[in-house]
């Protein structure tokens, strides 16, 4: 086995399973591929969406906090700039490829990151 593939599993095996998913979906958005349209649903700044996009993205920081420690990265710096340059990536990219691009659902992605960060090191205060 080469270095380079031993490297590549080694990448495959510590990157958690939802950013994969994250960059395969950036790719299909980037070739313009869309998901089926749900009908349009009024704006609203609390609703479900809002949910979803919150625990997504706190799920997305809590797996790649596990990564983070796993290769010896004690900051929570490179999560929270990763989380911030996911969610704004998103938003535009939906507003290039025809969907609606929405800034209250990237400030529910930053907010979900960031609670999480919150929690993360209230837990690790408290021993």
């Amino acid at each position: 086995m080469t270095a380079a593939t031993l490297a590549a599993l080694t990448i495959l095996l510590l990157v958690p399973v939802p950013v994969w998913l994250a960059f395969v979906e950036f790719g299909l958005q980037l070739l313009g591929v869309e998901w089926e349209a749900s009908p349009p649903q009024p704006a609203s700044l609390l609703g479900a969406d809002k949910v979803v996009h919150f625990l997504l993205f706190f799920w997305l920081a809590l797996q790649l906090r596990g990564s983070a420690l796993a290769v010896g990265l004690t900051s929570y710096r490179p999560i929270l700039v990763f989380c911030v340059l996911y969610a704004v990536a998103i938003e535009i990219l939906q507003g290039i490829t025809g969907r609606t691009a929405d800034a209250a659902d990237a400030l529910a992605d930053v907010v979900g990151a960031l609670v999480f960060v919150g929690w993360s090191r209230f837990r690790e205060r408290r021993g």
